[in-house]
């Protein structure tokens, strides 16, 4: 039978949440929590201190799971596999290990763990409920760990270590992509040449090629920096030419009074405003950022292309 499309609740929603360090990617997501989401958090970075800034409210809405990944250990890359599929399970906390062997021969997993019940399917999902994976830079590097853990320091990755990274990471993306539960995924910045020779900021996932086209997995890509010593966001498709951003709700979130992504697991849609209006504030962007440090490093990738937003 043919679903009513407004008999049902909205759709899981799957951000992609990137940009340099410290440009308050974090922040952004911790603040979901605030707002009353409940968040299961996997911090594969060690980065989970800004959310020691919460609240206790919002403190209590998150559960941490670390992950204590390492080129020895490439943990991140089994339990993030793993979890995806959705189902019960009991992840150590020393190592963020799901049925941890170590901490079952040390005999501490039992009183060292935490169980997770993930939905399998959109019934069950809780629409309140914001999985966060923090980030997928480092779960790219987690992989190649993976796949080349038996070479020496001296080694250097040929094409077939590269084809197998795309492959576990297509794996772990076309499950998040069809996940009938809310995700949200961090992820660095690298610039990569378009077609045309320009440059173009896009997410640090696997290859250079991988993360020129990562945004198909994702319903909102989002870009975050830090302007005139603000964190600022930007998500609309027409935003610039050189920095990938998009959002299937139609949502400008750089058009908030205080950026959030509340709207976006809520499932309410953006308003579509002019084309042109768009093209004037990326335009006015890039003429604000030209004063700062942030700004010269998007004033060469984008200073010379601002015919591109005309």
């Amino acid at each position: 039978m043919a679903h009513n499309l407004n008999n049902i609740k909205p759709a899981a929603q799957h951000v992609l949440v990137f940009g340099p360090p410290k440009s308050g990617k974090t922040q952004i997501l911790a603040n979901l929590a605030e707002q009353g989401f409940k968040l299961i958090w996997f911090d594969l970075e060690n980065g989970s201190s800004t959310l020691l800034k919460l609240s206790e409210e919002a403190k209590n809405n998150i559960t941490l799971i670390k992950i204590m990944d390492t080129i020895e250990a490439p943990r991140a890359h089994g339990t993030i596999d793993k979890i995806l599929k959705g189902g019960v399970f009991k992840i150590c906390d020393a190592h963020g290990t799901v049925d941890c062997a170590i901490c079952k021969r040390n005999n501490i997993f039992d009183d060292n763990h935490t169980e997770l019940n993930i939905p399998t399917n959109h019934i069950e999902a809780d629409s309140n409920t914001v999985y966060i994976l923090d980030s997928a830079s480092q779960l790219t590097t987690s992989i190649n760990a993976t796949v080349t853990i038996n070479k020496d320091e001296t080694y250097k990755e040929q094409f077939d270590d590269w084809a197998a990274q795309g492959k576990y990471l297509n794996r772990i993306f076309n499950r998040l992509q069809t996940s009938p539960n809310h995700w949200a995924v961090t992820a660095h910045e690298i610039l990569a040449e378009r077609e045309d020779g320009g440059k173009r900021l896009v997410p640090s996932i696997g290859t250079t090629n991988y993360a020129v086209n990562s945004a198909k997995f994702f319903d909102h890509v989002i870009y975050m920096d830090k302007v005139n010593l603000k964190h600022r966001a930007w998500s609309a498709t027409s935003y610039s030419n050189n920095v990938i951003t998009g959002s299937r709700l139609d949502i400008e979130i750089e058009r908030m009074e205080a950026p959030g992504l509340g709207d976006i697991f809520k499932g309410i849609p953006g308003i579509p405003s002019n084309i042109n209006s768009n093209k004037q504030q990326a335009n006015n962007m890039l003429n604000n950022i030209s004063n700062n440090s942030s700004g010269n490093k998007l004033s060469a990738i984008l200073g010379a292309k601002k015919h591109d937003l005309k």
